[in-house]
């Protein structure tokens, strides 16, 4: 798969960034803890153990961090505070750690950052491949040994990064998010509900899809984070609320508006509007090569400009995000005039 929903495949987590097939959404009932409906439930809640793990993840993979909201100031002022020997150890273990499996995060009993690192040491290797199962973790370790090294080394390098950096900024992000769920509109049907949260992502083309498991997170934005299982579907979607925003410009009209400040992206969305494209199409049609492609898909995606199907095993499908456009332009005409425009 050349693209991501709004970034590129890892061994196991997605950053995100066909022929239709409709679910019947009728007859929802939407609760506190989560949404059930016909085709598929969506359970939605905040897992403090996956942003643990989002966390070390964005700041070992240098790839992203140009597109991360954190910006590379956050990733300057964590790197002074650890010492050479983390920074080694770090480089040593990336590949290791960017393949986390979000399914090993969420199905801990416990969210407690240090009580999951607790339980994920006493995992053995037959209790993670029975949690891998219908999961595509793509690459990730197949030999038991491997896999008792892999956990072994994971789990120290994360009690580290807890100490030395997720501990200190565990309670105000986590009031952050609480904050994030509590402002979610509760009667939007889910497949809306998962666009909205995603900027984008649809899911009609998993027409085998049982379960979406959902949470907000705050260090990977504005990426979505996400697994695709045969059934299940683990998406970490960037949260909305401008939590650490200091200037008085919105974050998503920011990145809008840089989004919007290129010609090829302009080309892009202009050749989207015509109809949905694969990334190969994309690419084919504009002459630009695919590492290009796909550094502007990144970008569009994160900007919500464009919608994406996932489908597994297959080629994504792209297309523009027409209400993003009336969004962003209603939300640039606020910011300037103001009261003037009311």
């Amino acid at each position: 798969m050349p693209a991501a929903a709004a970034g590129r495949r890892f061994r196991g987590v997605l950053f995100s960034l066909d022929s239709l097939q409709t679910f019947d959404y009728h007859r929802t009932k939407f609760g506190f803890y989560g949404v059930e409906t016909m085709g598929f439930s969506v359970d939605i809640e905040y897992h403090p153990q996956c942003e643990l793990v989002i966390s070390l993840i964005v700041f070992m993979e240098p790839k992203h961090h140009s597109i991360l909201e954190l910006g590379p100031d956050w990733i300057s002022t964590v790197r002074s505070r650890l010492s050479a020997e983390v920074r080694s150890e770090m480089n040593a273990l990336r590949k290791l750690a960017k393949g986390f499996p979000l399914i090993l995060a969420v199905s801990s009993p416990s969210k407690a950052p240090l009580d999951f690192i607790q339980w994920l040491e006493g995992l053995t290797w037959s209790d993670v491949y029975e949690m891998l199962a219908g999961f595509k973790a793509d690459g990730f370790l197949t030999k038991p040994a491997e896999l008792m090294e892999w956990q072994e080394r994971i789990c120290s390098l994360l009690r580290r990064w807890y100490d030395l950096y997720f501990s200190a900024v565990e309670g105000e992000i986590k009031a952050h998010l609480i904050r994030d769920l509590a402002a979610l509109d509760r009667d939007l049907p889910p497949h809306e509900l998962v666009e909205l949260l995603s900027n984008g992502i649809r899911l009609e083309t998993l027409p085998d899809l049982q379960r979406v498991i959902l949470f907000p997170q705050f260090h990977g934005r504005p990426f979505n984070l996400y697994e695709i299982g045969e059934k299940t579907l683990i998406l970490g979607y960037p949260c909305r609320t401008a939590a650490f925003w200091e200037g008085d410009v919105p974050a998503d009209l920011m990145r809008q508006v840089k989004a919007l400040a290129d010609e090829n992206r302009l080309r892009i969305l202009k050749l989207l509007a015509q109809g949905p494209r694969s990334f190969s199409e994309i690419a084919g049609e504009m002459s630009l090569a695919k590492s290009t492609v796909h550094h502007h898909l990144a970008i569009l995606r994160a900007a919500g400009l464009v919608w994406v199907y996932l489908s597994p095993g297959r080629s994504e499908r792209y297309g523009l995000r027409q209400e993003a456009l009336d969004s962003g332009h209603q939300q640039l005409t606020e910011y300037l005039l103001g009261d003037r425009n009311a």
